[in-house]
């Protein structure tokens, strides 16, 4: 399985913090608050706050936290790093209390 080329990331802002987005050509790669265990070094992808996968995920957890959206529907790509051994791929569903 090849390894998932990061195409570019960028950082929002969230009433929890700041969140960092990746993404390959392929879909979103990866979601991270800042400051959290095992949060990637960042130092050689390419920042893109126009990449559109990036830009829909930052929409819709906007709208996530602003109680507008349950369900979000972006392409996702979850190869995992053959550097972390373990690491275990699953499709979340998010579900709300209000």
């Amino acid at each position: 399985m090849p390894i998932p080329t990061i195409a570019a990331c960028c950082q929002i802002h969230t009433r929890l913090g700041p969140i960092l987005l990746a993404a390959t050509d392929a879909g979103l790669a990866g979601v991270w608050f800042e400051g959290q265990r095992h949060h990637p070094d960042t130092t050689a992808w390419p920042r893109g706050d126009a990449h559109p996968v990036l830009r829909d995920a930052a929409r819709q957890l906007e709208q996530f936290f602003d109680g507008r959206r349950q369900r979000f529907e972006l392409p996702l790509d979850l190869r995992p790093d053959p550097d972390k051994a373990g690491t275990i791929c699953a499709r979340t569903r998010v579900r709300t209390t209000r």
